[in-house]
Parts: structure tokens; sequence; C-alpha cells
């Protein structure tokens, strides 16, 4: 329900619409109550509650011969009353839904609201799919979770949810990760169309190419940071890899954006779940089907207060090699890396965490270099670090690096009487193998830590608490 104004704005005196009182008469409690809707705007409605017990209707049996109804029951007329008033969506815009299959691959922060939406619009088959299990940190923006079900799997929990909105609906959890082409085929083709609510580029390469193979559309959103995006590929137009040929993380010195690196403000991926959980309605309905987000890829960033929200139109490439003319097979196609796999440091000289905790326990002469991005590094660090993210080490010249490590190492004859050794640390190993091995091709002897601050948090004794990093 969409509220346009108060009082006269809406047509009715202002006393009418926002007060309410009780008067007592003999016979009776009166109480005044007052609904805005859109059928009537502003319209009073009086609630005459009597005192004594009141008799309750028995539920009919049989139907009333006098009617002729849709064909809907009672309970599903009543449940979807709401979006059944709608000129553009009606008995046949549900009927659709109530025969539709969607499969929603991840039940995170874009997966749950996109299947709490659907399940509460009466979609008839939900196929949930996702291997993770529920974490502390994924409660500030994952809404379909609560404490309770730590530790629990994703895609069981979702389920659980959701039938709680709306029983009527048949959902299955897959508690296993969509690992290939083939898989994501297979169960494709038991649905209408997919939906992409994943975080890593593999996961989405994989359900692009399933997408194709098996002749489905697939609506495919994403939010990190503060800002989000979705497009349906595969309708009638591109498919991802028309779009994105050249897949991030390709080049192994690009890292990808991910919440647990970038950070995720925790209302972004709900509010692109929701749209995704729209675009889906909109594809499944016959009157809403020409209004669907197809060709075009909407764009969403929190921080554009005059323009939120914006879209690009998107082009298929003929010479694509997922569904242009001389398309190759699924199988053949190239995929991203592994998310978060470990870099090739055969190049990087590595400094085990245990090795590096006794010699920080020890007081060794080390240059910690922490190359996080600031607001991680202001979580948590080692006492001992320097704050030298790694954007800022990527961007400086080989002179501007070998004079800051020149500055940090001290030269001889400082209070440590030797040269200090320079370890590069993120939350993983990853960006710091990245750093290492840019120091070393300035010149810079440098080391870098195996598994991280994770690991090195790990390798505490039992006796010592680490600190969370983010």
């Amino acid at each position: 329900m969409v509220l346009k104004g108060f009082g006269d704005s809406l047509g009715v005196p202002t006393r009418n619409v926002l007060g309410f009182g009780a008067q007592r008469s003999r016979n009776r409690d009166i109480v005044l109550a007052f609904t805005v809707g859109l059928a009537g705007a502003g319209l009073v409605r009086l609630c005459l509650l009597r005192k004594g017990p009141t008799r309750s209707t028995p539920e009919p049996q049989d139907e009333d011969p006098l009617w002729n109804t849709c064909g809907l029951s009672r309970a599903e007329l009543q449940r979807f009353s709401r979006q059944l008033a709608l000129q553009s969506f009606g008995v046949d815009g549900q009927r659709a839904l109530m025969e539709a299959r969607v499969l929603v691959v991840g039940a995170g922060g874009l997966g749950c609201p996109i299947a709490m939406y659907l399940s509460a619009a009466g979609v008839g088959h939900l196929t949930l799919v996702d291997g993770d299990t529920v974490d502390v940190s994924n409660l500030h923006r994952q809404v379909g979770f609560s404490s309770d079900f730590v530790g629990r799997n994703k895609s069981e929990v979702l389920r659980r949810r959701c039938l709680d909105i709306n029983n009527l609906v048949e959902i299955v959890a897959h508690t296993e990760r969509v690992v290939s082409v083939d898989m994501a085929s297979e169960l494709g083709a038991r649905h209408d169309l997919l939906v992409d609510g994943t975080d890593n580029p593999r996961t989405r390469y994989i359900l692009n190419d399933a997408a194709v193979a098996c002749g489905r559309p697939l609506v495919a959103a994403a939010s990190v940071g503060l800002s989000g995006q979705i497009a349906t590929y595969n309708d009638g137009g591109p498919c991802l890899r028309c779009v994105f040929p050249d897949f991030p993380g390709a080049d192994a010195a690009e890292r990808t954006a991910s919440c647990a690196e970038h950070g995720v403000l925790g209302p972004v991926p709900g509010i692109m779940g929701t749209i995704a959980a729209v675009e889906v309605i909109k594809l499944l309905t016959p009157k809403l089907r020409k209004a669907r987000l197809s060709g075009r890829m909407l764009m969403y960033d929190a921080l554009d207060s005059e323009r939120p929200f914006w879209s690009l139109r998107l082009t298929k490439n003929p010479d694509c090699t997922c569904c242009g003319h001389n398309a190759r097979s699924p199988v053949d196609l190239a995929l991203p890396p592994e998310a978060m796999c470990s870099l090739e440091t055969g190049d990087i000289w590595p400094i085990k965490p245990k090795m590096l905790r006794a010699q920080l326990s020890a007081g060794d002469p080390l240059v910690v270099v922490d190359v996080r991005p600031a607001p991680h590094f202001a979580v948590s660090h080692l006492n001992v670090a320097v704050h030298w993210p790694l954007s800022s080490i990527q961007a400086a010249s080989d002179e501007e690096i070998r004079c800051r490590v020149a500055e940090l190492v001290g030269r001889p004859g400082d209070k440590f009487g030797k040269r200090r050794l320079v370890v590069c640390v993120c939350r993983l190993g990853n960006d710091s193998a990245l750093a290492a091995r840019r120091l070393g091709h300035a010149g810079v002897d440098v080391w870098n830590l195996s598994g991280g601050l994770q690991a090195f948090a790990s390798c505490a004794p039992e006796n010592i608490i680490s600190p969370w990093l983010t």
C-alpha cells in the first residue's frame, strides 16, 4: 500500500483519517478505527465489538451452488487476495505462479528475500540450493535465519522459513553446492527458470551455461558494498558471457569483489533480492511478462540520492562462445577459479604462522605490513603491523616502493643492529601474496604469511582468545 499523503490530499478530513477514539453506550462498546486503502481514499471503518461471547460460524463443507468462482480454494483466495485484486495480475497470474517451478541457487543475502517472497506469492514449487551453513556473520543481512540456526544448512533452514510463510508451496532443499554445468543443467531442466543468488563468479558462469544448455531464462542478482545489479539472461536476449566474456579472476592479479573482503550493508542485498523476486513473478505471469527486465541491467547505488537506480542496455553477441552462432559445448567453456582459492606463490618466500608468532613473541626485528583495506585493519590487527593497503602498493612505482620500505626497515646502525624482516599479511594470505610479489618486483626482500591472519589466529595457545577477523 502506498500512502500518498495525509488529510486533504486524500480527499477526506484529516481528523477522520488520523484520529481515533472510543465512546461507551449501555449495550455495547464502540471502537472507532481507521483504515486507509487503495479502493477507498481514506474511508473510516466503524467496528462494533459487542460484549459477551460470540458464536463462530462453522466452515461450510460443500460449495455454495449459487456462486460461480474462479477455481481457487477459499484458503488460496484469502491468502492471495491483495495480488488477485491487481488488474495486471489477477486470477490468471495467480494460476501461472501456482503452476510454476523455480530453481533458486544461493540461500544467502540475496536468496533469502527471493525465496521468501516467491513462496509468499504462491509459486507452486521452489528448489533451494546451497551447501553452506548459517554463520553469525550472516545474520545482519540474511533475514531468513536467526541465531538459533547457526551451524545449520542454509537451504534447509530457508525451506522451513518459507513453509512458515506459506505451507501451500512445495519446497525442496538441496544441501550441496552446484559444482558443474551438468549438475546445474539437470536441475534447471526440471524448472521453468533459474535464479542466481550466489556470491562467487564461478557459480554464476556455471548457472549461465546451464541456463543456455537447458533453454531456461536466468535471473541474476548481485550485491556488494553499497551497490547492486540485476539482469535477466537467456530470455531472447544476451547471456552472461555475451556481456562479460572475460570473467573476473581470469588474471591472477585481479581480485573479485566479495562481501567478506569488501563488506556489505545489510539492506542492500535485501533490496536486490526483492527486485529479483519481482522479476521472477513478471517472467512467470502473462500480463506482467511484457514489463520484464530483459536486455537491460538494472543498477543500484545507495550513495546516489538523486538517482539511486538506473539501467544499461545489454546486447546479444552473435560470436558468443556460449549462445552465439559458433557456440561451444558448455563443458568446453572456461570457468573462473574457485572462490578464495590460493594463489600460486612459488616465487614468494612463505613464512608459517607458528614461526611468525614465535618471532613476534621473541621480539625479533620485523616489519609486518598489513595489506587489508582500512575498515578491516581498524577492526583488529597485530599490534606491530604497519597499514599499507594492497591498492596503494599496486599503484606505487618501484622507486616509491623502495623509499617506503627503506623508511620502514631502517638502515644499518639503527637500534636493532640488523636489517628487519618484511612480512606481508592479510586475512587469508591471497592479497598479501599479491603485495609480496609486487614488492619483490621492485627489488624488496619480502615474505608472505601462509594462510594469512586467520591461520595465525588459529595457532594461538588454547588459553588465548584471538579477535574476530573481518
